[in-house]
């Protein structure tokens, strides 16, 4: 199989080399200071040793949105977003993400043309 024959792939490095993930199996990701926890569809969570600012950078074009300043979701595993002074997105895995003030607006509009 030549390398533009696989699935959609991007490197993300973590303590002993790359980890080699498919966008459309993350869940969410979150801050950890100059780190990311990487949440998957299959329940698995990673470390990667890259800040969210440049995770974020990666995953933009895959359907995933800043939400907090610790957290960037994928979209497609949104469930549901519960009012509140930013409120929070519920994904797939029942976990609750919260949404800033300042991001609501960004995220609504979003949802609307979903």
């Amino acid at each position: 199989m030549t390398p533009r024959s696989q699935p959609h792939l991007l490197a993300f490095p973590d303590a002993e080399g790359y980890q080699l993930l498919r966008p459309a199996e993350i869940i969410y990701c979150r801050a950890e200071g100059n780190y990311t926890r990487v949440y998957m569809q299959s329940g698995r969570q990673l470390l990667v040793t890259r800040k969210l600012r440049e995770v974020e950078e990666k995953l933009e074009k895959n359907g995933f949105l800043r939400v907090h300043h610790s957290y960037l979701v994928n979209l497609h595993f949104a469930e549901r977003y519960n009012r509140g002074d930013g409120g929070s997105l519920q994904m797939q895995d029942n976990t609750a993400v919260p949404v800033a003030r300042n991001r609501k607006n960004a995220l609504i509009d979003v949802l609307r043309g979903c």
